[in-house]
């Protein structure tokens, strides 16, 4: 018995020494880009060759299946410039489609206690006062969103196809954390990976939390600002102590105006959320000016005093923006995104002041016809936000939580990294690790 014990503590204490002796590479050194992050061995160190494919990402949203590669291909780590995006059949974030003048998306409520349930009706009354999004109780509809009071605040990027969750458990209960997430599945990213971010935040790499670099890649793609310009008040934007090493002095996301760290809001949509939401669907209606808009434009029609404007357009979509009038309402989209297509200018030329007047006022009438093409609704149907219950079936004994703290564990990101292994095992509930 005694010499068994012996051997057992001689075996312990190598592998203890291999594990002290070993240098273990950090995430920050890897160059394989991996946005949901790396594999760690059984020493809890790094594997920068293998990458998760199925997880959390940037804290809420559920990656799996087919969603991996369209991931990898709308991201790119700003210090990494190398990296060739891969061809990908087909993007996993689809709208929602369209009946008649409204965008419905069907849903169904499971095991919610009724605080989060409350927030959710409110949540939902909110998209449907100020955009065109009206969320309806499933019938039989076979593509559908379901709310459950359980895990991480999470939800798919995107309508996937099928069941989809969204996922509101601990903490999770303001309205602004539900439209948070029920964005998510409209197809909206996190404000703070907008490829354009470094010029109006600054990230403080050496301040992340260990392992969770990945966690603060960026798009490359200019395609899905929808005319609106960076919006640290947008509800989709993180705070700037996400993920850091010291949640009280060591910001992660300062605000490069006033170099202080940003201050994250969920109370409700931003001027730019709603832009960016009746923008992608087409709710001409909501969007300022509109028959149905309730909030107002902050940019006018005035051209800004600046000497000088270079004649390019920096996004694709330019004259779909115009022709949603963004030329007039955004002093963003017309001075900085599309001013070669707001201003009508030479390839050329260089855009002086007293030139840029006189056309911009030609091209807002022009864009303001052709608004009138799209459909108009003055008066929204009334529509129920009454809860569906849905009993679900009892989980296997694979995908329940042992541990009353787990929903708490994930909140802090223990998920990922040096404890996933635990906490796969032991929280799967929670980690969003069920088949």
């Amino acid at each position: 018995m005694f010499s068994w014990i012996l051997v057992t503590c001689v075996l312990v204490l190598t592998e203890v020494s291999r594990a002290n002796s070993q240098q273990c590479q950090q995430e920050k050194d890897c160059t394989n880009v991996c946005p949901l992050g790396y594999t760690y061995d059984q020493y809890g160190c790094v594997l920068c060759e293998k990458c998760r494919k199925t997880g959390i990402f940037e804290n809420d949203i559920i990656v799996n299946g087919q969603a991996y590669d369209s991931l990898v291909n709308e991201y790119d780590e700003s210090k990494n410039t190398t990296r060739k995006k891969r061809s990908v059949s087909g993007r996993h974030n689809k709208a929602w489609p369209r009946h008649g003048n409204f965008i419905e998306v069907p849903y169904i409520i499971s095991n919610t206690p009724k605080q989060i349930r409350t927030s959710i009706d409110t949540a939902i009354r909110e998209f449907h006062s100020k955009t065109c999004i009206r969320f309806v109780e499933r019938q039989q509809q076979p593509n559908y969103i379901d709310f459950r009071g359980r895990g991480i605040c999470s939800s798919s990027v995107g309508m996937i196809g099928n069941r989809q969750l969204i996922r509101l458990g601990f903490g999770c209960q303001k309205i602004g954390t539900v439209i948070h997430e029920m964005m998510h599945a409209l197809g909206f990213w996190h404000e703070q990976s907008r490829g354009d971010r470094d010029d109006y935040i600054q990230v403080i790499w050496g301040n992340i939390r260990q392992g969770q670099e990945h966690n603060f890649m960026k798009r490359t793609s200019h395609s899905d600002f929808y005319g609106s310009r960076y919006d640290t008040n947008s509800v989709m934007q993180y705070g700037g102590y996400y993920l850091s090493v010291d949640e009280r002095s060591r910001p992660t996301i300062i605000k490069r105006s006033t170099g202080k760290p940003v201050k994250a809001q969920r109370e409700g949509f931003s001027e730019q959320d709603l832009i960016q939401i009746n923008t992608k669907y087409g709710c001409t209606d909501y969007l300022p000016g509109g028959q149905n808009a309730s909030y107002q434009a902050t940019s006018t029609t005035q051209i800004p005093s600046t000497a000088s404007l270079e004649c390019v357009d920096k996004d694709k979509q330019c004259p779909q923006y115009a022709q949603h009038n963004y030329c007039k309402i955004s002093e963003y989209v017309r001075t900085k995104l599309c001013v070669k297509t707001c201003s009508k200018c030479e390839d050329t030329s260089v855009l002086r002041r007293d030139e840029t007047s006189t056309q911009a006022s030609t091209t807002t009438a022009s864009t303001t016809i052709t608004t009138t093409a799209t459909t108009t609704t003055t008066r929204a149907p009334t529509t129920t936000t009454k809860s569906t219950t849905t009993q679900l079936p009892t989980t296997t004994n694979s995908c329940i939580n042992h541990y009353a703290t787990c929903d708490i564990w994930a909140v802090l990101n223990y998920c990922s990294g040096r404890y996933e292994v635990f906490m796969t095992k032991w929280c799967a509930l929670s980690c969003d690790r069920c088949s």
